[in-house]
């Protein structure tokens, strides 16, 4: 609440380029009540909305890395697990497979998701339903001004993406 009442849009940057190394820890688990909270007083804007971010954008470097790879492996594990970091398997984007098995390996492709998530972090947007991947994209209309609201969202989403997969191509 502290930084987010004094630094912010930036803090959802700064937490949406934070977001795959607090994962690799496993802290972002004591971050969901925080965001769970937020949306059931009204929305959120900073847990599950840095979350998007960072999910889309480790999806886009993780198909960039597909896509340039020259290994059928990489190839293969790249496209699977980047479609599951945007997608999801069930409620929201599952990051883990993607960071573990075709980032980490990649210094580019970690440089570059981390951008993608900082930049698009950078567009205030409000959360009205917990989601952190594409599946979000229903979950930005509410408010006063639910279309302004959704079509930032969309933004947020294809900056993360488009950025984090041009970077690492």
């Amino acid at each position: 609440k502290f930084l987010s009442a004094h630094l912010g849009f930036v803090i959802v940057g700064l937490l949406a380029a934070a977001f795959p190394y607090i994962v690799m820890t496993g802290m972002h688990h004591a971050l969901t009540p925080i965001g769970l909270n937020a949306v059931a007083t009204g929305g959120d804007t900073l847990i599950f909305v840095s979350q998007v971010c960072s999910n889309v954008a480790q999806g886009g470097a993780a198909l960039a890395v597909a896509v340039r790879s020259r290994q059928k492996n990489m190839k293969q594990l790249g496209s699977a697990t980047g479609i599951s970091a945007l997608m999801g398997i069930t409620v929201g984007g599952i990051s883990e497979p993607t960071l573990f098995s075709v980032l980490l390996r990649n210094k580019r492709a970690m440089v570059s998701y981390t951008i993608g998530g900082l930049v698009g972090g950078l567009l205030q947007v409000t959360l009205y339903i917990p989601q952190n991947c594409l599946l979000a994209l229903p979950a930005f209309i509410g408010g006063h001004k639910p279309m302004l609201n959704f079509a930032f969202g969309v933004i947020m989403i294809l900056v993360s993406f488009i950025l984090s997969f041009v970077l690492t191509l």
